[in-house]
């Protein structure tokens, strides 16, 4: 699974190379040398912390397709990454309703929601077994329909408010500049959804958690069932992949911006939006958790 997200990475940069190059079939070449260390990374990724490892492959071709595309023209392809980003958030919630499974998800929800314990309270008890199959269905394709909304919505929206505020500080940027360094950034996404994968296979079901499945974050060591829903939100929030996501975007501003645009700027204004919709999410949590 690993290796095959590899693969497409690598497809995706050499179409994109091959279609902006005065020499398409050197670029070509290139990236089909690159396969070979990204099946290697797909292996160290079977395991969490040979995860941490294969960050640096997809980083590392990051970073040279921003220097490559001064010109902005390697930054063209930006929606391949969205797509990919998208097809690994999809097979990680297939993989789930298939092997956890969206009775399982129901019923953890009941034992860890007060607040859905008392609305199946209300329902009769003879209707209950009903209105949970009935739940799981919904959750499922509600899952699917959420990440295929909104993966694409996430470097739309904070690709924009991103460019308000670089531009604030005359940046100099475009939209298009920004949303692709969003898409670029948002990489380990689809390291982190191969790496739930692998987790959801090694842990048993009725164990592994689906809002956050990987032991890099605070929340990994709150108690979800009596401790504050807003803490535990935003403890699942503060994570090792968005702090790798908001660097990677924060450097790929900078880089856009150059002289015109100090690094820290830069991070400020890539963090102010996260952090909003965090808090913004977090409350939610709190208040209908």
């Amino acid at each position: 699974m690993v290796a095959a997200l590899q693969l497409a990475v690598v497809v995706c940069i050499a179409s994109d190379f091959a279609l902006h190059s005065a020499d398409p079939w050197s670029d070509v070449g290139l990236a089909a040398m690159a396969f070979a260390p990204g099946v290697a990374c797909g292996y160290a990724s079977l395991s969490e912390r040979g995860g941490l490892l294969a960050f640096w492959f997809p980083t590392a071709l990051w970073s040279l397709a921003i220097l490559d595309g001064a010109d902005g023209t390697a930054l063209a392809g930006a929606w391949s990454w969205v797509l990919l980003t998208v097809l690994a958030a999809v097979a990680y919630i297939a993989t789930y309703g298939q092997h956890v499974t969206w009775q399982r998800y129901m019923q953890h929800e009941m034992d860890t929601n007060p607040k859905a314990q008392e609305r199946m309270a209300q329902v009769p008890a003879d209707q209950r077994a009903q209105s949970m199959e009935t739940g799981a269905k919904i959750a499922g394709i509600a899952a699917v329909a959420s990440v295929v909304v909104i993966t694409p919505l996430v470097p739309l929206i904070w690709g924009a408010i991103v460019l308000a505020i670089v531009n604030s500080m005359s940046a100099g940027l475009k939209f298009k500049q920004v949303f692709s360094i969003m898409a670029y950034a948002g990489l380990p996404a689809i390291v982190k959804a191969a790496l739930s994968i692998v987790v959801m296979f090694l842990k048993n079901p009725d164990d592994f958690n689906l809002r956050n499945p990987l032991a890099f974050n605070p929340a990994a060591f709150m108690d979800p069932v009596n401790g504050s829903k807003f803490l535990y939100s935003l403890g699942t929030s503060v994570d090792l992949f968005a702090i790798w996501i908001i660097l990677l975007a924060a450097t790929g501003v900078k880089m856009a911006a150059g002289k015109r645009l100090s690094f820290g700027s830069a991070l400020t204004a890539v963090v102010v939006p996260w952090a909003f919709f965090v808090l913004l999410g977090a409350g939610a949590a709190g208040i209908f958790s």
